[in-house]
């Protein structure tokens, strides 16, 4: 989780959180540095690990041909999706993670000329993301929640509307009945266990973990809310696209050929000490779920969104007033990069 406040300029942000992955130690430094000849430069948003794969595959060389060549990659953490639309807009990073709610706002509010171009995961097929209490909670529903309160990770990203979602679903008013809070997805286990909140989210990383003690209990998850999502997606604005085709294809051309070999089971110890790097965390805290079919989260092998489940997700939103307009969002995905890539393998 990022440790920049949501609230710091995202240049001043940005410039902040490159000092701080050089202070602990060049994160990506040996597979992403620009090398003689100029490769076109491909800045990336990312968040947590591995749910965000991509950081992970481009910190393996041996998977790639094209890095350092025909690009050279820079990646930068936010703290939830509505940060990286900010940064999009900005120009300050080219491909942005997004939620399917922040994917739909950035077009239909924010005005930006953007395409979703690959799926980053999707919540529901394999593991969903659960919202936890305290095992000795008397909140055994989600109608109990009123009067209480629920830690989401950013305003406005699939998380947050996941749970809002799910309250309207059961006749609660998000924010009048329940009080919603922002807060890390590392601080959550213990605001929970220590009663500062009631309710938390629990990525896999984190759920992995901490559910281990069990001391806590899944009153929800997100799939309940929404069925299938498509959690997070990759985005680029259409002149970025345009302009730096050759590369883009480049890129996921090294993409799907390093998403393969991670899920690949004879690569996985090399692959697990991978994320621990790139993580900052012991190997044992991934080994028994990180890319494993129902216990982490689900990555397109061809790389390609779930349109369905995307527009299925946005209409949901929509329905349920947490959107002010729907998103037809045929029209503003490419998935002609991924095609020409794939064809390169």
């Amino acid at each position: 989780m990022s440790v920049i406040s949501n609230i710091m300029p995202a240049g001043r942000r940005l410039r902040v959180e490159a000092a701080c992955l050089l202070a602990v130690g060049a994160l990506f430094a040996a597979s992403v540095a620009p090398v003689k000849g100029e490769p076109t430069k491909i800045r990336i948003g990312y968040d947590t690990i591995p749910l965000h794969i991509v950081p992970v595959i481009f910190r393996m060389p041996e998977l790639q041909k094209h890095n350092g060549k025909e690009y050279a990659l820079e990646f930068f953490r936010f703290k939830g999706s509505p940060l990286q639309v900010q940064a999009l807009a900005a120009n300050e990073v080219d491909i942005a993670a997004l939620a399917f709610s922040t994917f739909a706002t950035s077009i239909t509010t924010a005005k930006l000329p953007i395409k979703g171009i690959a799926d980053l995961a999707q919540d529901g097929p394999w593991y969903s993301q659960a919202f936890a209490v305290k095992k000795d909670s008397p909140i055994t529903k989600v109608e109990d929640l009123k009067g209480k309160t629920l830690a989401i990770n950013a305003f406005g990203g699939a998380t947050d509307m996941a749970a809002r979602v799910m309250m309207v679903k059961h006749g609660l008013t998000p924010d009048k009945d329940v009080r919603i809070i922002e807060a890390s997805f590392g601080a959550m286990p213990a605001m929970v266990r220590s009663g500062k909140v009631d309710v938390a989210s629990f990525p896999a990383p984190v759920w992995s973990v901490h559910s281990k003690a069990g001391d806590l209990r899944t009153l929800f998850r997100q799939s309940d809310a929404l069925g299938d999502q498509q959690f997070l997606l990759y985005a680029a604005k259409d002149e970025f696209i345009k302009k730096n085709r050759k590369a883009l294809v480049a890129f996921y051309e090294d993409y799907l050929r390093g998403l393969k070999a991670v899920v690949d089971p004879k690569n996985r110890q090399k692959v697990l000490e991978t994320i621990s790097k790139v993580a900052g965390s012991p190997v044992k805290n991934f080994e028994d779920w990180a890319l494993l079919e129902g216990k982490d989260y689900y990555h397109s092998p061809d790389g390609k969104i779930n349109v369905k489940a995307l527009q299925s997700n946005i209409k949901s939103l929509k329905d349920l007033g947490l959107l002010k307009q729907t998103l037809e969002v045929v029209p503003h995905i490419d998935h002609s990069l991924l095609d020409e890539a794939a064809k390169r393998l």
